[in-house]
């Protein structure tokens, strides 16, 4: 089981398993780290207890929390809200941009979409990258009217969960940040976010050794074991030396690390209109 980004800051925040001498009543511990018990919590979900899968990933999140206690301190990532504010300015143009970037390339596929020398299924692959796009477009707009009005009605960033959502963003980059900073190894982009892989495997290695991590319930044996690579992870460093950059300050992705679409949309676009059979 592992942790997404998501879970990371998550874990940061609270701890998902109650520590054993928090309870009112004893209960068997399924795992100890650092000379601290954890038991087992039974939630309800819409009526239905977790199952173990679940269960797994909290007691694997509760253990992340208390390692990042031992190694970097309690308070060592909760953000300020200058950092939140200004994280929020570098996403907003970062999107704006984007944005922009994608009308480029939307017009440019429009166009090719109209030449009469590409076949049916060129046409349809680039009707599938258009659609793709103009849905982005669309979230962007919504997303844009809606932030408008939180600013014109009540000020900036007023809205309590959106800055939450801001506040984990800005606590997982300086968790990814302190764990690369003391580990290094390879950076990857999985399912959207970019992740310290090799900095996050090593620190699992290092909370179970340095904790004396004892699983007392063999349902949970393979709690923060390493993660394993994906089909669809890319390696973004070494292979890209500017991503060394990545963790200089939180807006480093919206002001240098997004490359523009449009490029990469013209160059497929040159490939695709090589000559190719008509069907």
């Amino acid at each position: 089981m592992r942790l997404s980004s998501c879970l990371i800051f998550s874990a940061f925040a609270l701890l998902a398993l109650i520590p054993a001498p928090a309870l009112a009543e004893p209960c068997p511990p399924v795992a100890t780290l650092f000379g601290q018990p954890f038991c087992e919590i039974f939630e309800e979900n819409g009526g239905t207890e977790q199952d173990i899968s679940e269960k797994e990933a909290m007691l694997e999140q509760a253990l992340w929390t208390k390692g990042l206690e031992q190694r970097f301190g309690v308070d060592a990532f909760q953000p300020t809200e200058e950092e939140i504010k200004n994280f929020t300015l570098w996403q907003r143009e970062g999107q704006e941009r984007q944005y922009k970037d994608d009308s480029e390339s939307a017009a440019l596929l429009r166009a090719a979409h109209e030449n009469t020398s590409l076949n049916d299924d060129q046409k349809a692959q680039i009707a599938d990258v258009l659609k793709t796009i103009e849905t982005s477009q669309k979230l962007y707009e919504q997303r844009k009217t809606h932030d408008d009005a939180l600013n014109e009605n009540y000020g900036f960033i007023a809205d309590d969960s959106q800055k939450q959502v801001v506040a984990d963003m800005v606590t997982t980059w300086k968790i990814d940040r302190a764990l690369f900073q003391t580990f290094g190894g390879t950076l990857i982009v999985r399912n959207g976010q970019i992740i310290p892989f090799d900095a996050r495997n090593q620190f699992r290695e290092w909370i179970k050794t340095e904790g004396r991590l004892e699983i007392s319930n063999t349902a949970y044996e393979t709690v923060l074991d390493a993660d394993a690579a994906q089909p669809n992870d890319k390696v973004l460093l070494p292979e890209d030396s500017t991503y060394a950059n990545y963790y200089t300050d939180a807006s480093w992705r919206f002001t240098h690390g997004e490359g523009s679409h449009t490029a990469i949309i013209k160059d497929w676009l040159e490939k695709l209109k090589k000559p190719a059979p008509k069907q």
